[in-house]
């Protein structure tokens, strides 16, 4: 059971970018163990000899996905499991990537999908998978070749599974199901009852479930009030669960140091006095019961530090503890303008920049993420971190225009997309005295980008463009430049003078047009609608 992926930021302190990070092989050693081309091939001849199958579909800006590179794809536990399997690895940003998205129904950075010997989906992770876990994963799939689908409908029946089966199901991200109900049960229920029914022995998957509970309890606003009942009986045992082995533990320190929100939501301002204090001392006792777990890394170090910072924020300020923790922090810091690697930068900058805003240095944390942006390759990364810290202050307006720096230096057309709905978003909570002019010209940019691609509408990209369809179909009404814009674009989607052909592109292009109709009523005339010239 896998947590969202890395640039869904369903809690405020954005959870899990913050990976534990140790290399063994570079970015170019690993990469030539996996295929890369001519995927559909690939596949239906894996299918033809039943050869099993891993496939990644990443991006290489995304923190989770360069730990996946770095911690697990290079190492050669992994390289060993994984030799009979036909192993691929799909760049979001890369040709044809939302089309494999829509494929195999990936939204989320990184995602990782295990298929059987007869190219089935057994089960998949969403976000970052320790490599325990992930070998985990790969041996317990070799024992039940059934889908996660089909046992989740079974334990949902209340119908017997075995062990085996049971482990994937805690290790998938079944979790993700957008109705939150499978067979009219509640996926927390389903979670809980497979977290009881786990034998004690199964120590990452009784920690990965464990991780989802919390994580999916603390963001739920619909639950019964039962539920909610037994979820606080058993926090105690979820909490435990996650450092029940060193393994667990290992699987549990990117968790623990981007959870503040967790711990938040199980605090509660309902619950009395003497439960909170509990509640805490059982986070904070599981937490620093990893330290046994970690190396002398500079990554260990971060996120340690961070979630003693975020504890620190859910219990009575303690001047000489936050000194104690800042002192850390300004030392890691230090250490970090020192590094050059990539993958390190994304993954553990903004654990100190959380770890910062903690304890109340919050000038401290922009200006980190301000400098580390300048020397990155992937710098809208870090500015929409920034962004989102200056929003939490207060000053929306200025949080915009660090988006539309972040949109300029963005590389790859869904990036591109990814970013520019983030401006849009932004621009509609501002004050700007130009908030219309501002909202229509992203919204044009965000269609050109998927007007230019032959994936543009596909995969991921089309989460952002349905949202930004709802927007321009309330902006047509009220904006000539927009609606001018959208009458023009129309033709562009069986244009043959496009660089490309695609019959999946026009079809879907057309689909999203046809939904933003300029109204009859309107009061743009028709001179105003008509396509210009050039």
């Amino acid at each position: 059971m896998q947590l969202p992926s890395c640039m869904v930021k369903v809690l405020k302190n954005t959870l899990f970018f913050f990976t534990f990070f140790s290399p063994v092989l570079s970015a170019s050693d690993y990469s030539e163990h996996w295929i890369t081309k001519n995927i559909d091939i690939e596949l239906t001849a894996a299918k033809a000899v039943g050869k099993p199958a891993i496939i990644y579909w990443g991006a290489e800006w995304c923190p989770p996905c360069n730990a996946m590179k770095a911690e697990v794809f290079g190492s050669p536990e992994f390289l060993k499991a994984t030799s009979s399997m036909l192993r691929i690895m799909i760049d979001g940003d890369g040709k044809d990537a939302q089309k494999w998205s829509d494929h195999f129904k990936a939204t989320g950075y990184p995602t990782i999908i295990l298929l059987n010997s007869s190219s089935e989906q057994i089960l998949r992770f969403v976000g970052f998978v320790p490599k325990e876990t992930v070998l985990a994963a790969i041996e317990t799939v070799s024992q039940s070749q059934i889908s996660v689908f089909k046992l989740l409908e079974a334990i949902s029946k209340g119908e017997q599974i075995n062990d085996a089966q049971l482990r994937v199901l805690a290790l998938s991200d079944w979790g993700s199901n957008k109705d939150e109900l499978i067979n009219g049960k509640e996926t927390l229920d389903i979670a809980l009852t497979v977290f009881q029914k786990l034998p004690e022995t199964a120590s990452i998957e009784k920690s990965q479930i464990s991780q989802f509970i919390l994580y999916k309890a603390s963001i739920s606003e619909k639950i019964s009030n039962a539920l909610k009942s037994d979820l606080e009986k058993k926090y105690p045992d979820l909490v435990k669960a996650l450092v029940a082995s060193e393994s667990a533990k290992r699987n549990s320190i990117p968790f623990f140091a981007s959870s503040g929100e967790i711990i938040k939501a199980f605090i509660g301002k309902d619950v009395p006095l003497a439960e909170q204090k509990m509640r805490v001392a059982v986070w904070q006792e599981a937490v620093f019961s990893v330290e046994s777990a970690m190396d002398d890394s500079l990554t260990d170090a971060v996120n340690f530090t961070s979630a003693k910072a975020i504890i620190q924020k859910f219990q009575p300020n303690n001047p000489v503890v936050i000194k104690k923790i800042k002192t850390e922090l300004d030392v890691l810091s230090k250490q970090m303008q020192k590094v050059k690697d990539q993958f390190l930068l994304t993954s553990l900058v903004p654990s100190l920049a959380d770890a910062y805003e903690s304890i109340g240095e919050i000038e401290t944390a922009k200006r980190l993420l301000r400098t580390t942006a300048k020397r990155s390759n992937v710098p809208n990364y870090f500015l929409g971190h920034l962004a989102y810290f200056v929003e939490q202050g207060g000053n929306i307006n200025e949080s915009v225009r660090i988006r539309e720096e972040a949109v300029r230096v963005a590389r790859g057309h869904s990036t591109k997309i990814q970013w520019t709905w983030s401006y849009v978003k932004a621009i509609q909570k501002s004050t700007l005295p130009r908030k219309d002019v501002l909202t229509d010209n992203a919204l044009i940019s965000l269609v050109e980008i998927a007007l230019s691609e032959p994936d543009g509408f596909d995969g991921r990209n089309s989460r952002y463009l349905e949202q930004a369809q709802a927007l321009m179909i309330t902006r047509v009404k009220d904006s000539g430049k927009l609606a001018k814009f959208v009458t023009r674009s129309r033709p562009f989607c069986d244009d043959s003078n496009r660089k490309f052909k695609s019959d999946n592109f026009d079809s879907k292009c057309k689909s999203f047009f046809e939904k933003i109709a300029i109204p009859a009523d309107s009061k743009i005339s028709k001179k105003q609608t008509q396509p210009s010239e050039g």
